[in-house]
């Protein structure tokens, strides 16, 4: 038997809990609560903000039937699960261009199907979360996804490319030049992520409520920050319906 990881275990949990049946909720003027996406250049802290902000946003900004639940490396994994498909899936869908041959070759061996299907399938999980509520959804274009959603919250990160290197060599164990190398490869990946799958820029502004640099601040006063402004706007929410 495969256990799953902790915070796997609890993503599919919320899913089991909100999203299975015919009936997925939906917004009305009583449960209106807003959900986070978070964007993020390669190694600007998007994963650790998330953490951050979940449990600030379950002290500061709690839900009423809920805890606030994050949804970052393991969001393909669950949506796999809501569409009862293999786990093993998420796997071809990593946040980067795969190439057309690699693709007709996976489909062509009955490794997965065709690569746009899945896409579909998280783009759907994206927006059932999402209408929901009370989520953190970390890349996967989430902001685009989930645009025409009047209660979300959308967050870009950025920051220098040295700083993002450093966080990244500390983490990986590698190399400065390595890391380096590794920020800059990611974020072009995940620029052509977005531009082929949603046809969007993922460096627009206008994508993003809010973008932030990350060089100076930590990510405590970020989350007091996305926090703060959720304080204000959830009572707002309660009466836009």
């Amino acid at each position: 038997m495969t256990l799953m990881h902790p915070d796997l275990e609890k993503c599919h949990a919320y899913v089991v809990c909100h999203l299975t049946g015919d009936n997925r909720p939906i917004h009305t003027a009583k449960t209106a609560m807003p959900f986070v996406t978070i964007s993020r250049q390669t190694g600007a802290g998007g994963r650790t903000l998330g953490k951050i902000l979940q449990a600030y946003l379950d002290m500061k900004c709690s839900l009423p039937e809920s805890d606030w639940t994050l949804f970052d490396r393991n969001l393909v994994e669950t949506a796999m699960k809501e569409h009862g498909l293999p786990r093993r899936f998420a796997q071809y869908l990593p946040e980067s261009r795969v190439s057309e041959l690699s693709a007709v070759v996976g489909e062509l061996l009955g490794l997965h199907p065709p690569l746009w299907d899945l896409n579909q399938h998280v783009y759907e999980t994206l927006i059932h979360l999402a209408n929901i509520g009370g989520v953190i959804l970390v890349g996967r274009g989430a902001n685009v996804v989930t645009r025409k959603l009047k209660y979300g919250f959308h967050l870009r990160l950025v920051g220098s490319l040295e700083k993002r290197a450093k966080r990244t060599a500390i983490y990986y164990k590698m190399s400065l030049p390595q890391a380096r190398t590794f920020v800059e490869h990611e974020d072009k990946a995940r620029r052509l992520w977005v531009k082929d799958n949603l046809d969007e820029d993922i460096n627009d502004p206008n994508l993003y409520h809010l973008t932030i640099n990350t060089d100076s601040l930590s990510m405590e006063d970020v989350a007091s920050m996305v926090g703060c402004h959720l304080q204000k706007w959830m009572p707002v929410l309660q009466q836009m319906g």
